[in-house]
């Protein structure tokens, strides 16, 4: 009888413990580029798994990652689509901005970065957002969502090649 107590005892008393570490799995934050940025998806993005951009520019030493954007339901308006696009790049670049990097925007939809790992050298990112033309057919849009690019260079930038200085 003292061996079933035990045994429940125990049992009670671990059975938060794991329901506790599965949560704690269960809401870890999927990240870009997790090796080196490890930049948290916002709220209403996903990344997507098959990330082509080669037939827009090229791709060679470089890292790539695409997020797409989930429209809220119910958006419908092209325009109201874009301003929603334009506000989660801010925010993205607000939070790339907070890890130390410096950003220089090239409009609306392009911001370059460049985090200093010397007095004469940068890591540069480039976070570039798409808002497809839905009045379009998919085999004439760029992309068949709207979404993010990151890009991330696998070389440093120094000197003369450098876009932001610090």
């Amino acid at each position: 009888m003292k061996i079933l107590k035990l045994l429940l005892a125990g049992a009670t008393l671990l059975a938060p413990a794991a329901l506790l570490a599965n949560c704690s799995k269960a809401t870890a934050k999927e990240t870009v580029f997790p090796a080196s940025i490890a930049l948290p998806l916002l709220a209403g993005t996903h990344r997507e798994a098959d990330c082509k951009v080669d037939h827009i520019f090229e791709t060679s030493e470089r890292n790539i990652e695409c997020v797409t954007i989930d429209f809220p339901a119910g958006m419908v308006d092209a325009d109201e689509k874009d301003s929603h696009a334009v506000n989660l790049t801010r925010q993205y670049a607000e939070a790339i901005s907070a890890e130390g990097w410096l950003a220089e925007p090239i409009g609306d939809y392009i911001v370059n970065f460049e985090k200093p790992v010397t007095d004469e050298c940068s890591i540069a990112l480039q976070l570039m957002t798409w808002v497809v033309d839905e009045a379009k057919p998919v085999e004439e849009r760029y992309f068949p969502s709207a979404r993010f690019t990151l890009i991330e260079r696998h070389v440093h930038v120094c000197g003369e090649y450098r876009e932001i200085s610090p």
